[in-house]
């Protein structure tokens, strides 16, 4: 059977299709629910300042915006998209209610068939809203409309989408999807002089030839510039920016069998593109999510980096000259970042851990933060800080892994609703959950992750399928050990 993730892309030609036939009959999109979730993120709102704070801290609000894609298009089809913010603690008091008021902080009407999506606010960009006077934005690409929205947000979390917001994108390539936010002081180009920036970078899942493409996009010019960045071969999938080294780290979508790229650029110094070919060391792997270690001292880069890879069977990719739809595992790579002698990253490979299939979206859960700081404490024992917990999505298998980077092994596994976890309190999954269903809802994707000020973490799981969003509150300390409290946000789709 083909991989969902897989018909979700192969799928969106037929899709558009439909779209344009004279008996589709459009809709607005639903206001008090998530509808086939794909982006998530959390930002906190010092409601005394408007300015960040540590979510679980006094007078901090945690809000939670989450893109919806339409992606049966049972909304309008060009428009039938939405980002809703919610306030997560208000949330939790109605698990899987109808979105309202005070729960429900802002909505805003996108494109369908929307991506990842970016926060741009003081947290992210510092200078966005104290130096530059901004609002805060939520950065969403819709493949429908081949466009970047800039959703703006205000202080309450209310959200407007008016002029400025779509933002459009390179008309000779197709499915824009990540999005990620770079902020600094680098030059503009090569032989520049290094100005302050404000940046969001987007991927594109197809391209002529399959080529590999990024838009380069300047947030803080009024008239949205908008620069192409060749990155050779291979169309790209997710972003990722590193502030200390400017390293952005682009991962791939599968164009040719024996090429697995993972590509950098350094905004710092502009101009030339690294890659590290992962398909040399983990046979058959395609590139998806990519997260960034935190454990590193202050003004330091990132020492690994964590690598959601899809496992295909190559013999038969090379008999028939296809990447087959099924794939045969899933696997979470261990990269070294370490600076090398040639001033770039290692990228050596030190650990490749079994995942089940679909590994889609990763995320990195720091644990023993010191409390002034924000920054992880170094352990006594290791005379280091603890190295992080690694949250993996795997869409196609259903399921949500764990991993701690301190020991090396996968310490827990969200997988199947049974008889006794079904009603078994913080040892299982909150209802619905029959038996044999995954226990965090079908085709787990989205994936936020909140550091919470008594210590713990909360892990935003949106199921596409079902349409709402799991919040796991967990103790980083213990990752093995039962959540200390699960609940849902949002109705369950009919």
């Amino acid at each position: 059977m083909a991989t969902r993730v897989s018909r979700l892309f192969a799928a969106f030609a037929l899709l558009l299709v439909a779209a344009c036939s004279d008996t589709v009959v459009s809709s607005p999109p639903a206001t008090d629910r998530f509808y086939y979730p794909t982006g998530l993120a959390i930002r906190h709102v010092d409601l005394t300042t408007g300015l960040g704070c540590v979510g679980g801290s006094a007078s901090c609000q945690t809000q939670l915006l989450v893109a919806s894609s339409n992606f049966d298009l049972r909304y309008d089809p060009a428009t039938g998209g939405t980002v809703i913010a919610v306030d997560v603690d208000k949330a939790l008091a109605t698990p899987l209610a109808p979105l309202v008021a005070p729960a429900l902080l802002g909505v805003a009407r996108i494109g369908s068939f929307g991506g990842a999506l970016a926060i741009v606010d003081e947290d992210s960009c510092p200078g966005w809203q104290t130096t530059l006077g901004k609002a805060a934005q939520a950065l969403v690409a819709s493949r429908s409309q081949n466009a970047l929205y800039r959703v703006n947000i205000d202080a309450q979390g209310s959200l407007t989408c008016g002029a400025g917001c779509r933002v459009p994108l390179e008309a000779a390539l197709g499915d824009p999807y990540g999005v990620a936010v770079a902020c600094g002081t680098f030059p503009p180009a090569a032989g520049g002089t290094p100005v302050a920036q404000s940046l969001a970078f987007v991927t594109y899942l197809r391209a002529p030839n399959s080529e590999g493409f990024l838009s380069r996009i300047d947030l803080a010019a009024a008239d949205n510039p908008r620069t192409l960045v060749d990155l050779l071969t291979v169309p790209t999938h997710s972003a990722v920016f590193d502030p200390v080294s400017t390293r952005l780290y682009v991962t791939e979508r599968f164009a040719a069998i024996g090429y697995t790229p993972l590509r950098w650029i350094t905004l710092a110094a502009p101009g030339n593109v690294a890659a590290r070919n992962i398909f040399d060391v983990i046979r058959g792997s395609e590139l998806r999510g990519m997260a960034l270690s935190s454990d590193s001292a202050p003004g330091v880069p990132p020492s690994r980096a964590y690598l959601a890879l899809r496992i295909y069977d190559v013999d038969q990719a090379t008999s028939t000259g296809v990447r087959p739809s099924d794939d045969l595992a899933g696997a979470l790579a261990v990269m070294d970042l370490q600076e090398s002698p040639d001033g770039q990253p290692s990228t050596r490979i030190l650990n490749v851990v079994p995942m089940d299939r679909g590994a889609t979206e990763i995320r990195v859960v720091p644990r023993d933060l010191d409390p002034t700081t924000r920054k992880p404490r170094v352990d006594p024992v290791l005379g280091r800080p603890k190295r992080d917990l690694v949250a993996v999505t795997c869409t196609d298998d259903g399921t949500v892994a764990l991993y701690d980077d301190e020991i090396g092994v996968v310490a827990r596994v969200f997988d199947i609703c049974d008889a006794i976890s079904s009603d078994a309190g913080d040892a299982g999954a909150p209802p619905p959950c029959d038996p044999g269903d995954p226990l965090v809802g079908k085709q787990p994707f989205g994936l936020a992750v909140e550091a919470l000020a008594n210590g713990h973490a909360r892990l935003y799981v949106g199921s596409f399928d079902r349409s709402w969003v799991n919040v796991i509150e967990i103790d980083p300390l213990q990752p093995s050990a039962a959540p200390v409290a699960w609940a849902r946000i949002g109705p369950e789709r009919q």
